[in-house]
């Protein structure tokens, strides 16, 4: 392990798998300090946030792009439009996925540019 102040991390999801008796999924940015190879004998998946939501939406697209939708409309101080929303997905600084942002972009007819081309 690459960094040994997350060994917690990697112990707290190999726990819940031998007491879920299934394997789990441990959803961090934290690829690099968290090696797959000392996961998979834990019963541990290693994805990024950008990815699961990407597998989320492609199992359901209509319910995750309304549930982001409204979690977004949720924000009131400062309010997040659906392009920010889209932004964020694609921000590397957030779910980096513009694959992702890309669809939802199409989706909720809002304009596309990639993060180069704009301040966040």
């Amino acid at each position: 392990m690459k960094d040994m102040d997350d060994i917690h991390v990697a112990s707290a999801a190999g726990y819940l798998a031998e007491k879920l008796v299934r394997s789990v999924i441990l959803v961090t940015e934290n690829l690099a300090d968290l090696p797959q190879a000392l996961l998979t004998p834990l019963n541990t998946v290693l994805m990024h946030p950008g990815t699961l939501l990407e597998w989320l939406y492609n199992k359901s697209p209509k319910a995750v792009a309304t549930s982001l939708l409204k979690t977004a409309a949720d924000f009131r101080n400062p309010p997040i439009p659906p392009v920010k929303l889209v932004w964020s997905i694609e921000s590397r600084n957030q779910f980096y996925n513009p694959e992702l942002a890309k669809r939802l972009a199409k989706d909720w007819d809002v304009p596309y540019t990639t993060c180069n081309a704009r301040l966040l």
